[in-house]
Formats: structure tokens, C-alpha cells, sequence
């Protein structure tokens, strides 16, 4: 057992202790350094960064300007903000707040009608559109407003017509939101881990406030809760093999259309607005053994994400012991690609998937990029902490992860 004691000093809480949980080291073990497909693909290297700045917080969006400029969601802060890579300064537009012309939550940018750029306030259930410039323009009113929300829960009583039904929103266009919803709540004996339940991926009507239920996608398989034993100031972490689970994963196009990408033969099933569903692929792909480097990467990342989350609540567990227990079973294999992290869409509706570079996979991360075809059109190659968070006309936007806490926004040609 690994054992890492905490610094004394006291750091900036960025939430209770009791709310750290599987799916809080899930999400931040999501800066992976194991990625998976078949070994003989060419792989493009992303090239130097051409511009950067940082002390960005935890970002969840952004959008290329016409400008150059990128607009910004910050997630902790619940604001909006606007970066200028020739200046390195951030402006902040809208703020979280309880005024009318404040924001409680925000989820986004998306594309919106012309050039401008749509937001979710999913607590104030409405749209916030901003100019193609990044300034405010209106609100459009598109569910009920739920004041008592908390931001990031789920409604009680499972999915209804309102956009609470979708707490996890990935695409709005076309008069449309698509999202995952709400399961059902389930006991959970801490000693175990917990069970696994599929999530349903929706379609929320914007003008009728209908829900459609389009698929439902079993979620790769958590580890049991940690465990905090405050009476020995010690702190045990689980180390799930979430990273190497073969499941599937979704994203939405440009039109609507959700894409779903299947880890038992790398093809995807494309669900139309229409409902048409079709079928394309397989992209190749080679089985490759799970190897030391591989487990390495799952261990390493779980222990860097705990160690920051110690170091930014030093306050609250000042003098605590973590241990950190390995899995006791693995699967044989890689996955085609990382089912436990969103998938990313270019301007130009290609998909890029988290998979596991041909060699050096603790130095490196690829992504696939994968046409509405089913083709490959090509891999990319990038340092281990680096992860794409967005896409310009002729640009990719990454995060250097070195510093987790001071993450850096990099912008790059595209490679391809």
C-alpha cells in the first residue's frame, strides 16, 4: 500500500470532504496516460503550442471567437469569460449570482442560430445568447425554473419536462438539447462497489418540452467509495480499472445526429433527427494486451488525482494517511478506445476518441479521429498531460495539465 501523508498547511477548500466520492476521482483521473488502439497506426504529433495563457480555473467550455478570441466556462465559479491570447488577460461577462442577469449554473457553448453562441442556465431553465463578439444578447426561456436547485443534481422522481431531466447536456441546436439523464437512486453498501446502471441519453424539445428517450448506455464499473476512518486519520482510495473497460460512448453532430461508438467492434450507430438509424465502420483496430505500462497509468493517474484533492483540502485533512488499494483483477485487454471519457467533435463533425498510443504510453496520449463514415482519418499524438478541450476553424485548443490546480490553455494547428 502506497502511503502519502498530507501538508500541514492549509489550502483553499473547494468542497466538503464528504462530498469526495468514486465519481469525483473518476472525473479526475480523467487526465489519462494510458490510451488504446491498434499498434500500427500512423501517428500525427500535435505541433508546439503558438499561443497560452493560464490561472484559468476548472474550465468546462469553450468557443473560438471570429475574432481569434476564445469565450470561456469556468465551472467552480459558475461565470463567463472571455480570453485574449495576444493580451494573456481574461475578462469575466456574466457572474454567478442570484440577479436576474446573473447566472446560478451554466452548461455550454454551443453553436447557436447565425453566429451566435448559446448557453444553459439549467437552474433558470433558459438559454443565455451571447453575440458572435462573446457580449450578452438575450434570454430565451425554455423550461420551468427550478430556484431551490442545486446546481449539478439531479430532480428528484427521475426525468420530467423540464430540462432538470437532463442534468449532463452535451448539445443544443435545432431547437433541441441532447443529453444524459437522471438513474435511479440506489442503496449503496460503501464496502462494495457499486452496482452498475444504465444511464438513458435524451432529447429535450425546446419549443414542446418533450423528452425522448433515445438509448440507454451502461457506464463502465466504479470502484467502492473511498474511505475516510477519521478515528486513524486515514484515507483509503480504491483504484478502479475504469480507463481500460471496454464500454460505449455517445457525442452529438453538428445536426443533431448522436453517434454512438460501440467498444465490442469499434462501429458506430447513428441515430438521425428523424430517428433513422443507421450503421457505419468498423474502423480497424488490433487487440492489444493490457501490460505493466498500461496498469501503471490507471495506479499513477488515480494517485496524482487524490494527492491534488489532499493538497487543495490540506485544511480539512491536515495530518491524514492516504493508502491507496490496487485492483485486484484486470481486463486481458485494451479497449479500442477510453468509454469513460467524452469524446470531443470537431468543427467538422469528426469525432476525436481517447486511445492508446502504439508505444510510450506513459509519455504519450493519442486521440482517433473518426468521420461520420466510420473512417479513420487519422491519430494524434501529444504529451501525456496534455487533453483537447475544444476546437477553432483551424485550430485545436489543449490543457497542460502539468500544474492541476493552474491548468494552461494552449492553442495549436491542426495537425491534419
Amino acid at each position: 500500500m502506497h502511503r502519502f501523508t498530507a501538508p500541514a498547511r492549509r489550502a483553499r477548500t473547494l468542497r466538503p470532504l464528504a462530498a469526495l466520492s468514486a465519481a469525483l476521482l473518476t472525473a479526475l483521473v480523467a487526465s489519462p496516460t494510458t490510451e488504446v488502439a491498434a499498434q500500427s497506426i500512423p501517428e500525427k504529433e500535435l505541433g508546439k503550442a503558438t499561443a497560452m495563457f493560464g490561472d484559468l480555473g476548472l474550465l468546462r467550455g469553450l468557443h473560438e471567437l471570429t475574432d481569434g478570441r476564445v469565450l470561456l466556462i469556468e465551472g467552480r465559479a459558475a461565470r463567463v469569460q472571455v480570453g485574449d491570447f495576444a493580451s494573456k488577460k481574461l475578462e469575466t461577462t456574466m457572474a454567478a449570482g442570484y440577479e436576474d442577469n446573473e447566472l446560478r449554473a451554466v452548461q455550454g457553448p454551443w453553436p447557436w442560430r447565425g453566429d451566435s453562441i448559446a448557453l444553459l442556465d439549467p437552474i433558470k431553465g433558459r438559454l443565455v445568447v451571447l453575440s458572435p463578439a462573446g457580449t450578452f444578447a438575450r434570454f430565451e426561456q425554455v423550461a420551468e425554473a427550478r430556484p431551490g436547485a442545486v446546481p449539478g443534481a439531479a430532480p428528484a422522481g427521475g426525468p420530467g419536462p423540464v430540462i432538470g431531466a437532463l442534468p449532463n447536456i452535451r448539445f443544443i441546436a435545432g431547437g433541441v438539447a441532447i443529453g444524459t439523464g437522471a438513474v435511479p437512486r440506489q442503496q449503496v453498501n460503501p464496502t462494495f462497489a457499486p452496482p452498475r446502471v444504465p444511464y438513458p441519453v435524451l432529447r429535450y424539445h425546446l419549443a414542446t418540452r418533450a423528452v425522448d428517450t433515445l438509448l440507454r448506455i451502461m457506464p463502465p464499473q466504479e470502484p467502492r467509495p473511498p474511505y475516510a476512518n477519521r478515528n486513524l486519520m486515514s484515507f483509503t482510495t480504491y483504484v478502479g480499472t475504469m480507463p481500460v473497460q471496454a464500454v460505449d460512448t455517445w457525442v452529438a453532430l453538428s445536426d443533431g445526429t448522436v453517434a454512438i461508438v460501440r467498444a465490442a467492434t469499434y462501429k458506430l450507430d447513428l441515430i438521425a433527427p428523424d430517428g433513422t438509424r443507421t450503421q457505419v465502420g468498423p474502423v480497424p483496430h488490433t487487440l492489444v494486451p493490457l501490460d505493466d505500462d498500461d496498469k501503471k497509468g490507471v495506479i499513477d493517474d488515480t494517485k496524482r488525482a487524490t494527492e491534488t484533492f489532499v493538497r487543495l483540502n490540506a485544511g480539512r485533512m491536515q495530518g491524514s494517511t492516504l493508502g491507496f488499494e490496487e485492483p485486484t483483477s484486470w481486463p486481458a485487454n485494451n479497449p479500442p478506445f477510453r468509454g469513460d471519457l467524452l469524446p470531443r467533435v470537431d468543427r467538422q463533425d469528426r469525432i476525436w476518441l481517447h486511445t492508446r498510443c502504439g508505444a510510450n504510453v506513459l509519455k504519450f496520449r493519442c486521440y482517433d479521429v473518426i468521420d461520420r463514415r466510420g473512417a479513420r482519418v487519422a491519430r494524434v499524438r501529444m504529451p501525456a498531460r496534455t487533453g483537447v478541450v475544444g476546437f477553432g476553424a483551424t485550430v485545436i485548443y489543449t490543457i497542460d495539465e502539468q500544474k492541476a490546480d493552474k491548468p494552461v490553455l494552449q492553442r495549436h494547428p491542426m495537425p491534419f
